[in-house]
């Protein structure tokens, strides 16, 4: 699974394994995703505070299906947000 969030002119890329492939066996899908949500929260909170907040994403690209919260997500992260669903064999 793969996320993309671009800040600037640089590109950040976070690579996450898929759900099926995650080996914690006490942590269901819908905490999964929240995990790694809480992650770029994280992020981009301490990036805005050590930069300021002219440093904000340009984009953002999730690989998985769209959370009923996106609105909130697209708000929280300052830019726009790509569902970039991956293909299937």
């Amino acid at each position: 699974m793969e996320y993309l969030i671009y800040i600037g002119m640089n590109m950040t890329a976070w690579i996450f394994p898929s759900f099926d492939e995650f080996l914690l066996p006490d942590i269901d899908e819908r905490l999964y995703f929240f995990l790694i949500e809480l992650q770029f929260a994280v992020t981009i909170t301490l990036i805005r505070d050590a930069m300021g907040p002219w440093c904000m994403p340009t984009n953002a690209t999730f690989t998985y299906e769209e959370p009923v919260h996106m609105t909130e997500l697209s708000e929280f992260l300052g830019c726009s947000l790509t569902l970039k669903l991956p293909k299937t064999p």
